[in-house]
């Protein structure tokens, strides 16, 4: 599976994979630099952060893109890319989790650790225990290595993003049997808004996703072996299967949507006897059985979570598609946050810089690869990509769009490498005369500035930019100064040490109201079990919002069970940045401005059956057990 060279084209130096990665190095120590520069408030700090990225990935682009390159370099090069932007969420937050989803993961991995049993119960995301796939392996990994578990997890997600890489490009090679065609879709790949940050996370989808692009690159790699060969393939991917569906919902649903629409392209190229003699059909069936198992005996709760979200969603786009509701407006926070005018043009730039090359791609896959089920599946798959840019202009949609550029990025990166090279990406224009090493390594880059290579390398790297960009909140790329309820910018020492706190004083699994990251703080560390209106059905916002102590708000302890209500007089100082306090639409936005919970608390202080039991300066917790238990 490897590449001919070029006729003219020297042999390539065993060194040029140094420059990229040298770079790259520099580009992270960049980061690095920016990251504690925020972490004081200084300005400027986001040009230190986005030059670093540049030098992480743009040299690496060009220099995948030379048909002189190896199979070895390209590996090499495509993997120091993924660990070295997986740096760039280690230095975000060092020392500990800060991110919302791998805090709620954190209470499932403490909960089994702890107990010692699975499918414990987790009050803000109930679906996590029933995929226990990465809490698990981490959890063995840590005694396995005598690693406390948050250097156990680190570890893990660095093993994750390693095994993906790899899986994407042996994945690609398989399919297209060149090295260069994997190097280019691999990078288009990691240019897909959920793979510096999202997918980096302690979160089941950061285990589930390499699986799953391992699983399919084993049954495409079965599909072309004979004998016992192709039994022993086989054997493997019923192995991985099972790990996949107990590690995470949505990886085994997409894997089974993919593997049901690869099926039905193989047989309709049988039925011309175009198809290849053999299937994914037993693979797909397996999904389908697995995943439907596993719902029916330990996962039920997961259709209603999932069923509610794709409602919203679908409700959201009919509206907008009727005009009952306004388009969002893009690049603008609650608040009146505006993304800079740089960023909305490369955001929209990478959105077009697609769009433009996809019909190209779609073409190319179609004339060279019309009798491969596998390629022409990847081409039916890409086409998903414009129609989740319709969800971002819906506001619970672009939760949606967010989630799913990391399945679509797979079909889309061998469409848009394979428009690349059938556009003739493999002319540099490098001239045919003996250079020496040195003269080799600068000719090659020079041919770089003067072929379509430059315009490829700009082209991905306007790609790579935009989805950091959309993946991502603009204030939560880097660490900062105190932001009201705005995820990893709200988590700081004094919540940490609150949540510290309660774990020592407090009971585990004692029902609590808070605002959404004292929620998430004392849940992750407190191991306390909050309250919300999403699971429980307690409209807990009401009872912060409301004037006083009054009947309907003791209603609301007794019917949730609340023994202790978090106030943190912090959220008056600021509109919170994600544009609510407890929960999604929790208040209309006009409403947001007003004091949050302050009637409330003066009249808790002189409730004769509420007692203040902690208060750090910022945050206090009241004690209402009297009025839950009636007393």
């Amino acid at each position: 599976m490897s590449d001919p060279v070029r006729a003219g084209h020297p042999t390539p130096t065993k060194s040029a994979w140094l420059v990229p990665m040298l770079l790259a190095g520099v580009g992270a120590l960049l980061v690095a630099l920016a990251m504690t520069a925020a972490r004081e408030g200084i300005a400027y700090a986001d040009l230190g952060y986005w030059t670093g990225l540049l030098l992480m990935f743009a040299p690496v682009a060009a220099r995948l893109t030379s048909a002189s390159a190896t199979r070895g370099e390209r590996v090499m090069l495509l993997v120091g890319l993924g660990l070295w932007l997986y740096l760039v969420k280690i230095l975000h937050s060092p020392t500990a989790l800060t991110f919302y989803d791998e805090l709620l993961h954190w209470r499932t991995a403490s909960d089994i650790m702890a107990t010692g049993h699975l499918f414990g119960e987790n009050p803000l995301l109930p679906v996590s225990p029933y995929y226990p796939g990465l809490e698990s392996a981490t959890l063995v990994l840590a005694q396995f290595v005598g690693l406390p578990l948050y250097e156990s997890a680190i570890l893990m997600l660095a093993t994750a993003r390693i095994l993906g890489v790899l899986a994407l490009f042996i994945f690609y090679e398989q399919v297209t049997r060149s090295h260069r065609l994997a190097g280019l879709a691999t990078l288009i790949y990691v240019a897909n808004p959920a793979f510096v940050y999202f997918d980096q996370q302690f979160a089941y989808e950061s285990l589930g996703l390499p699986l799953t692009l391992f699983l399919l690159w084993i049954e495409a790699r079965r599909q072309s072996e004979a004998g016992p060969a192709r039994y022993a393939f086989a054997g493997l991917a019923g192995l991985i299967l099972p790990v996949i569906i107990v590690t995470h919902h949505l990886s085994s649903y997409m894997l089974s949507a993919f593997l049901v629409l690869w099926s039905l392209v193989w047989l309709w190229l049988r039925r011309s006897n175009r198809a290849s003699r053999s299937s994914p059909l037993w693979l797909a069936g397996a999904a389908i059985l697995g995943i439907g198992t596993w719902l029916f005996l330990v996962a039920r709760g997961t259709i209603p979570y999932l069923g509610g979200n794709l409602l919203v969603t679908l409700r959201e786009v009919i509206s907008l598609i009727t005009r009952e509701t306004t388009l969002r407006r893009l690049f603008h926070g609650f608040g009146g946050d505006v993304a800079p005018l740089w960023e909305q043009l490369i955001s929209y730039g990478a959105v077009i810089g697609v769009m433009a090359v996809l019909p190209l791609g779609l073409l190319a896959v179609w004339g060279r690869y019309r009798n491969h089920s596998l390629a022409l599946t990847l081409g039916l798959g890409a086409l998903a990509y414009p129609v989740t840019q319709v969800l971002r202009f819906t506001p619970f949609g672009l939760q949606v769009a967010g989630r799913t550029p990391e399945f679509i990025f797979l079909p889309l990166g061998f469409v848009l490498a394979a428009a690349w090279l059938h556009l003739g990406l493999a002319r540099t224009g490098r001239p045919n005369v003996p250079l020496g090493r040195l003269g080799s390594l600068l000719a090659d880059w020079g041919g770089a500035i003067l072929s379509r290579r430059a315009l490829f390398t700009v082209w991905i790297t306007v790609l790579f930019v935009g989805g950091v960009i959309l993946g991502w909140p603009r204030w939560g790329r880097m660490p900062g100064p105190y932001l009201v309820v705005a995820d990893s910018r709200s988590i700081e020492s004094q919540g940490l040490t609150v949540a510290q706190w309660a774990r020592e004083r407090i009971e585990p699994r004692e029902r609590i109201a808070a605002d959404r990251v004292n929620a998430l703080l004392l849940l992750a560390y407190g191991r306390l079990d909050p309250v919300t209106a999403s699971y429980d059905y307690v409209n807990v916002p009401e009872l912060f919002f409301a004037p006083a102590l009054g009947p309907g708000q003791r209603n609301i302890i007794r019917e949730g069970e609340i023994r202790y209500i978090v106030f943190d007089r912090r959220l008056v100082t600021d509109i919170p940045a994600a544009g609510f306090y407890f929960e999604p639409g929790d208040r209309p936005p006009e409403e947001i401005v007003l004091p949050v919970g302050v009637p409330l608390r003066e009249d808790l202080e002189v409730q004769p059956d509420v007692h203040r039991i902690m208060d750090s300066g910022d945050i206090i917790i009241y004690d209402v057990g009297a009025i839950r238990d009636g007393r």
